[in-house]
C-alpha cells in the first residue's frame, strides 16, 4: 500500500466516523442480510458482502452466498484479502473483471485463498452502506 493510501486508511476521522457506526463486530442484523441477498440475486453474484473497512482489517457485516450463512469465510479478513481498501483510498467504485491478471489485485491473497476472480466494490461513504459483490469466475465487463 502507497503511502497516501495508507494515510486514507488510518485517518482519524474516518476510523472514528466508522467507530460511530457502531456496525463493526456486530452480529449479523436481518435488514442488512436481506439487502446483501438483494443484491447478490439481481447483480447474478454468487456472493454479496456489506463489509466496512478499518485501519487493519475488513470486517463483512452481512454476507450472502456460498451457502447460507456464509460460513466458509471469517466475518474478517485482513487488508491483505480486502479489494474494499481501494473503494476506501480511491473514493471511487472498483470493478475487477479477473481479478488473477488486474495489476491491483492479481497477487492478493483473496484471489488464492477465497477463489475471487471478479469484484465490484461499492461506496465509500459511510451513510450509504459500502456494498461488495464478487465472483469466482470472469466477468465480462469494465475493468478500472
Amino acid at each position: 500500500m502507497t503511502p497516501a493510501a495508507l494515510d486514507i486508511i488510518v485517518d482519524p476521522a474516518r476510523l472514528t466516523l466508522l467507530q460511530h457506526t457502531e456496525l463493526l463486530d456486530s452480529p449479523p442484523e436481518e435488514a442488512f442480510d436481506r439487502f446483501t441477498k438483494l443484491a447478490s440475486k439481481l447483480l447474478h453474484t454468487p456472493v454479496a458482502l456489506v463489509s466496512l473497512v478499518d485501519k487493519e482489517r475488513q470486517f463483512f457485516k452481512s454476507a450472502a452466498g456460498h451457502g447460507e450463512p456464509l460460513v466458509d469465510i471469517p466475518r474478517e479478513t485482513s487488508l491483505s484479502h480486502s479489494f474494499c481498501r481501494y473503494v476506501v483510498t480511491s473514493g471511487a467504485p472498483f470493478v475487477v473483471t479477473d481479478a488473477r491478471t488486474h495489476p491491483l489485485v492479481h497477487a492478493s491473497l483473496a484471489v488464492h485463498a477465497l477463489g475471487v476472480v471478479a469484484i465490484a466494490a461499492g461506496s465509500r461513504r459511510l451513510t450509504a452502506r459500502p456494498q461488495n459483490l464478487y465472483n469466482n469466475m470472469p466477468h465480462k465487463g469494465v475493468s478500472r
